[in-house]
């Protein structure tokens, strides 16, 4: 299962993380405003992955954006690094590959990464 939605910044951030939006993402801001509002997307994603741990290969990067958009909250699932010979791969993987970053392809291009890392036959 994959997926992915546009969320509607916060008022307390600032309009840079929208900047960065656009030249990370592609989303433009008039995009944002008709997003999904911050706290429901964290009510989405504690009902979905609730107890699950999520993969991750953004580190540092990943936890500070989950760490903003859940404010106080605590989300109902935890984040991993990829072990670290098989990360390695996987960035050299990316570096070879151009993709406009959104979360649900790029989880289904890092989960595919990891399995072709691990030496797997990819499904």
């Amino acid at each position: 299962m994959t997926g992915s939605m546009l969320v509607r910044p916060r008022d307390a951030w600032s309009h840079e993380s929208a900047g960065n939006a656009f030249r990370i993402n592609g989303i433009d801001a008039r995009d944002l405003e008709d997003a999904v509002d911050a706290d429901r997307v964290c009510d989405i994603l504690d009902s979905t992955l609730s107890g699950m741990t999520l993969v991750c290969d953004g580190g540092s990067h990943d936890r500070y954006w989950l760490n903003r958009l859940y404010e106080d909250r605590v989300p109902a699932f935890s984040l991993a690094d990829i072990d670290g010979g098989i990360a390695q791969r996987v960035q050299e993987m990316r570096g070879r590959t151009s993709f406009v970053h959104r979360a649900g392809p790029d989880s289904v291009w890092l989960y595919r990464a990891i399995r072709i890392a691990r030496g797997e036959k990819n499904r």
